[in-house]
């Protein structure tokens, strides 16, 4: 309560100890120390400090009013504006601190949205960071189904159906090479990959074993909701 009987009577004070502008023309000004001023302008006085600010030949400087002689004070007094009474003085103080408080409201408010804001932009770029971290993790297991789909195919086929050379023959090894996935166009959910087939074999009619290579080419279907399947595999 103190704090704020102190921070009225501050308000108060400042209210009402602005400068009064006098613009007063003073031919000869002698001052009360001796001092003789030609061609002076009194510009303003301040009730606050009690001094007033005069021009002489375009410098400006300042004084005590009681510094002046008597009838140039009784000037400068006469174009004062009126003293206000207490009342309008409480009222000035208390319609200033009303303003100063609402500012002050405006202010906390503002700072309060952006810290929300803040937090929201935060919040959602969270959010889309976890989707997006998501949708990778989909999109590499989904992959990684494609080509365990497809490399299984591969490996059948040539382990299975494939025949090397002519002849009897006995597959002895096979490695399977493919290259990465990729989306097909105008078809989601569905993926082509190239690949090759290595594998030793032993002819039974030559009694050698020999090595080569089959290039193949393996389409791929996962869909949103269950395992990946090969839709079409063809040798190249």
């Amino acid at each position: 309560m103190l704090k704020q009987c102190f921070l009225f009577l501050a308000i108060v004070t400042v209210a009402w100890a602005t400068p009064a502008t006098v613009d007063l023309q003073v031919d000869t000004l002698k001052l009360k120390n001796g001092k003789i001023l030609s061609q002076v302008l009194i510009k303003s006085y301040d009730s606050s400090s009690g001094r007033v600010v005069l021009m002489v030949n375009k410098s400006i400087t300042t004084t005590q009013l009681e510094m002046l002689p008597p009838e140039v004070i009784q000037q400068i007094k006469s174009l004062l504006p009126p003293e206000p009474s207490p009342e309008e003085k409480a009222k000035k103080a208390a319609n200033d601190a009303a303003a100063a408080a609402r500012r002050d409201a405006a202010q906390r408010k503002k700072e309060n949205a952006e810290r929300q804001a803040a937090r929201q932009a935060e919040q959602e770029a969270n959010a889309q960071a976890r989707n997006e971290s998501k949708a990778e993790q989909k999109e590499e297991s989904a992959l990684w189904e494609v080509k365990s789909a497809a490399k299984t195919k591969a490996y059948d086929y040539f382990r299975y159906e494939y025949n090397p050379g002519s002849g009897s023959v006995i597959v002895t090894s096979i490695r399977i090479q493919l290259d990465e996935p990729e989306p097909m166009s105008g078809w989601t959910g569905r993926y082509r990959a190239q690949g090759k087939a290595l594998f030793n074999y032993y002819a039974g009619g030559g009694g050698s074993f020999n090595n080569t290579s089959r290039a193949f080419e393996v389409e791929v279907e996962k869909p949103a909701k269950g395992s990946a399947k090969v839709v079409s595999f063809s040798l190249k």
